[in-house]
């Protein structure tokens, strides 16, 4: 089988996709990196909105509760509970009143409540012709009613003391119809700011005409009186005001709830966009990087193949350059051989003579060694006998010399025993052994 060879143009084609796939997921994870860290920002955003929409719908409920709270107490003003029986009887329970049409410049309510007094409550009407029938079924309570269908007044002004104001440039009228009977009612009132300056300005005053304070102290020329707030109507203007200021607030808080609730309905839009942008993400990135672990798996598998037939391709190389050496040298080993093949063979024939000659000397040689093995097997068994006799000789030698031991030590103890003996016949006395033999010779 033919070797085959490295696919270098698919590795370098997969080194690019590699090159690639780790510039794509490093762009990703930089993205991924950047959204992790803007969610946290977005979320505490939506949560800041989300609490200045909570801070700001209960301060639009609590304000909403006060103005439910002063339309109440305003309604109750112009609706009592037997009166309002009585109005619906006459057609008036949703006549408007006095105090409905009018506004009164900030810190001059008392001073208005002072002169209207009742009548700042007053039942707005067209004509007085109706109440001629009341006589016979009087209200239940005290009742003032406003003829709002007189076009104008020619009423003259009434001389203004010094350091005094008209009351009726503090009033304005929403309800033009209004404008007659508070020209009427005002066209002699002039307001003073305190106590004193009313007592030392009342004097000036010219018949029918009145001081008042802003406190609601009422002067005339030859009178003063202390102003006390009507519990019904003390307050109804300036709870009026209040209300319409309040109105106003609350339109404008609800255009601002509107505003902070899209704001807040687009952060959470934006922020859940952002989290499936997120998620998108996650997935890309997890799919990148299984594309970049498996073309890097197939990149070192490529890699090891390359390598693989490399070192095969450059080990058959050094393969077949060994054997070309080996079939040079062995072909120079042939060519030497033949040569001496073919010398030997020359000198073959010369060496079949001596070859026959060596032989005739080897057979001879051989019956020589035959007969020179005969004599030394028979050499070798006399060797053997002779070193057998050798032996049994030094055997007998070696008893005869442990005879000779035990002779001697015999003949020590002999020794001794006769120089004993010796010894004891030395100190024997003769003299009676021989008178003994002298007598036995006798």
């Amino acid at each position: 089988n033919a070797l085959e060879k490295p696919d270098t143009a698919a590795l370098e084609e997969l080194q690019s996709q590699i090159n690639d796939a780790v510039s794509r997921l490093e762009a990703q994870r930089e993205s991924l990196a950047e959204r992790e860290r803007s969610l946290p920002g977005l979320e505490q955003a939506l949560e800041q909105r989300t609490a200045e929409v909570d801070q700001a719908a209960q301060a639009l409920a609590a304000m909403e509760a006060r103005v439910e709270a002063l339309r109440q107490l305003q309604d109750n003003l112009a609706h009592g509970a037997d009166m309002e029986a009585w109005m619906s009887t006459r057609g008036l329970d949703h006549a408007p009143r006095v105090w409905q049409g009018i506004t009164i410049e900030t810190g001059y309510e008392d001073a208005l409540e002072a002169v209207l007094r009742e009548r700042l409550n007053a039942v707005a009407v067209s004509g007085l012709d109706a109440c001629g029938n009341w006589s016979g079924n009087a209200p239940p309570g005290k009742v003032s009613v406003a003829d709002v269908s007189v076009s104008g007044s020619d009423m003259p002004v009434a001389p203004m003391p010094a350091r005094a104001r008209p009351l009726a440039q503090f009033v304005t009228c929403r309800d033009a119809h209004l404008a007659p009977a508070l020209a009427d009612w005002l066209h002699s009132a002039f307001v003073v700011e305190d106590l004193a300056t009313g007592l030392s300005l009342r004097n000036q005053l010219s018949a029918g005409a009145v001081l008042v304070s802003k406190d609601g102290y009422l002067f005339t020329r030859n009178s003063l009186t202390f102003h006390a707030p009507d519990s019904a109507l003390h307050g109804v203007l300036s709870r009026q005001r209040e209300i319409e200021s309040l109105d106003q607030e609350i339109t404008v808080r609800k255009t601002a709830i509107a505003a902070l609730r899209t704001t807040v309905e687009e952060q959470s839009a934006r922020i859940a966009s952002e989290k499936a942008a997120l998620g998108e993400l996650r997935s890309d990135v997890s799919r990148l990087q299984q594309e970049h672990h498996a073309l890097q798996v197939e990149n070192v598998r490529l890699t090891e193949q390359t390598q693989r037939l490399t070192q095969r391709g450059e080990q058959i190389a050094s393969e077949l350059a060994e054997i070309a050496a080996q079939v040079a040298i062995e072909t120079q080993h042939r060519e030497a051989t033949a040569g001496a093949l073919e010398h030997l063979s020359e000198e073959a024939g010369g060496f079949a003579a001596e070859l026959e000659n060596a032989m005739a000397q080897f057979r001879q040689a051989q019956s020589v060694l035959e007969a020179q093995r005969i004599t030394l097997q028979q050499s070798d068994r006399e060797l053997q006998e002779a070193i057998f006799q050798a032996k049994t000789s030094i055997g007998k030698i070696g008893e005869v010399e442990r005879a000779m031991a035990a002779a001697n030590e015999t003949l020590e103890r002999v020794e001794l025993a006769m120089a004993t003996e010796q010894e004891a016949l030395e100190r024997l006395d003769e003299s009676h052994w021989q008178s003994q033999l002298q007598i036995c010779l006798s």
